[in-house]
């Protein structure tokens, strides 16, 4: 074979890889439009930053090569997926106010129950100095290993799950009330505790629902969602849902988890902050929220560090606005809700 014939076969087979690559990403991008139809179709809806990324060079690359038809394909592409992330990063941030309402701090992180490299999230709490402490697949060598946290953040709520690690709530905060859900299928928990932030009431909603892996599992998280959507709506007090929902905000289920309870995206003007997997970083996926009332100031939103979890913890700031927060008065309420014996 000449050298020009290996040069044209060479350009060949790129060209028909770089098509092929095009077609399966054009077929990818029609999915996201389906995600109500099948379960498969809605984990295409997860990916649109790599999906940005991938047809901006598809654009490029078939502009240079002036292969119109291919370029019209792969601009259309990116302008869907682009027009999808946008917003996060262009909703403009709340205006500060002249008296600061109460700020509070909170930290969310799904720790793995695998890990374990404890003392990476107690540095984290000492350094950053969080209210509420949400964790995620807690064990029972971690919530030894946490016992130092009861000094700082007295009052806390522990569940446990028959399939998942337990869950964990830490408030230096009083807690007026608590409730313990079980959701569906799997018996997820859900932590529900209303603060008493000097005077002002809070109730968190803590969570760690289903992973979509299987058609079955992906109904399970859906209704998983439904029923929080459900309780989220009977709260009288402001409310906010914090944790691993399984569940990015490109899914057209946490668009119905949005309308549904009224509550706004905390990353809204700080970007998409994907944080799993952690060890995997050209396909990270925003799976924690932290959705908030929309009588609450978004402060600050940013990722934590890597802990040696599959996730990046997420941290924020917010501030309770006084306008629709009635005033509570503290009752007898025991302050620490026990956890169940290990």
């Amino acid at each position: 074979m000449t050298t020009d014939h290996k040069i044209l076969r060479n350009s060949i087979i790129r060209r028909s890889f770089l098509s092929v690559i095009l077609i399966a990403g054009a077929i990818l991008t029609l999915m996201t439009f389906l995600g109500r139809m099948w379960w498969g179709f809605e984990l295409a809806t997860h990916f649109r930053v790599q999906y940005v990324i991938v047809f901006s060079f598809l654009t490029l690359t078939m502009l240079a090569k002036r292969q119109w038809v291919l370029f019209g394909v792969a601009t259309t592409c990116t302008l869907i997926h682009l027009l999808a992330i946008l917003p996060v990063y262009l909703s403009p941030l709340e205006n500060p106010v002249a008296q600061p309402p109460e700020p509070i701090k909170i930290l969310s992180s799904n720790v793995h129950g695998k890990n374990n490299h404890h003392g990476q999230i107690l540095n984290l709490v000492s350094r950053e100095s969080p209210d509420v402490v949400v964790l995620q697949e807690v064990d029972g060598t971690w919530l030894q290993s946490l016992e130092s946290l009861h000094k700082t953040h007295p009052h806390r709520l522990v569940a446990k799950s028959r399939f998942y690690e337990r869950l964990a709530l830490y408030s230096r905060y009083p807690i007026v009330t608590s409730q313990e859900r079980h959701y569906g299928r799997y018996r997820v928990p859900i932590l529900i505790a209303t603060l008493n932030i000097k005077n002002h009431p809070l109730t968190i909603y803590a969570a760690h629902l289903t992973s979509p892996t299987s058609p079955q599992d992906a109904e399970a998280r859906n209704q998983e969602l439904n029923l929080i959507a459900n309780e989220i709506n009977s709260a009288k007090e402001p409310a906010i849902l914090v944790g691993d929902l399984n569940i990015t905000p490109w899914s057209p289920y946490f668009n119905d988890l949005i309308r549904t309870t009224g509550l706004k995206d905390s990353r809204n003007g700080f970007g998409i902050q994907a944080s799993w997997p952690s060890y995997l970083l050209p396909f990270l996926i925003p799976l924690d929220h932290c959705l908030v009332d929309p009588s609450i100031q978004v402060l600050d939103r940013r990722l934590g560090p890597n802990i040696g979890s599959d996730h990046y913890p997420i941290l924020l700031e917010l501030a309770l606005s006084g306008k629709s927060q009635g005033e509570i008065t503290t009752t007898n309420t025991t302050s620490e809700v026990p956890a169940p014996a290990l």
